[in-house]
């Protein structure tokens, strides 16, 4: 394996015996590195789950699952109680913590849900739209009032026209146009009302 990586690095264009024997020693630590950090590893399972204890099935035997579980739960309590202070071995610090501000969270959105206002804001918005509700009747009866008096004289202009000597004296003036402006005013003025 060795002489193919010395291959591939003179095949790249590094032919310096300084930058190979670097290479190789890098390699060589890596690969002890790895196996010294996984022999740990393995020898830390093979304690923790071979560990004599009266309670087991035998003295120096094996425990078994149920017995590596109970274990497990113990060895978690006591790291906990080491972390945290507390004497249950349960999670207490930052979750507790955490699950406090989440619940005075909610608390404060279900308070905020259930607003209701004030009984000086209702008797506030009961004025303003009553107000509302009669200046808006008196702009209608207003605008009916001009609908009204635009139709009146757009009947008599029409009846004016029909004679052939009164058409010419309307002609000459711009009393129809000017009728019929307001007349349109007047009804957009009026539909706009009726939309609100």
């Amino acid at each position: 394996m060795l002489i193919s990586i010395s291959k591939v690095l003179n095949c790249i264009g590094i032919d310096s015996c300084l930058r190979t024997e670097q290479f190789f020693t890098l390699i060589v630590i890596c690969l002890v590195s790895f196996d010294y950090y996984y022999h740990q590893s393995d020898q830390n399972n093979i304690i923790a789950y071979n560990i004599p204890d009266p309670e087991c099935t035998g003295i120096f035997n094996i425990c078994t699952d149920v017995d590596k579980e109970r274990l497990g739960r113990q060895s978690m309590r006591a790291i906990h109680e080491q972390m945290d202070g507390d004497k249950d071995g349960f999670f207490q610090s930052s979750e507790s913590t955490d699950l406090k501000i989440a619940l005075n969270q909610a608390e404060e959105h279900a308070q905020q849900e259930s607003y209701e206002p004030s009984s000086e804001l209702i008797d506030l918005l009961k004025r303003t739209y009553r107000t509302e509700e009669i200046a808006f009747e008196v702009k209608r009866k207003l605008t009916e009032n001009s609908l009204m008096t635009a139709k009146e004289q757009m009947n008599k202009i029409s009846k004016m026209q029909k004679g052939v000597f009164h058409a010419l004296r309307i002609a000459h003036t711009n009393c129809i146009v000017n009728v019929k402006e307001r007349l349109t005013e007047i009804h957009d003025e009026y539909v706009e009302r009726e939309e609100r």
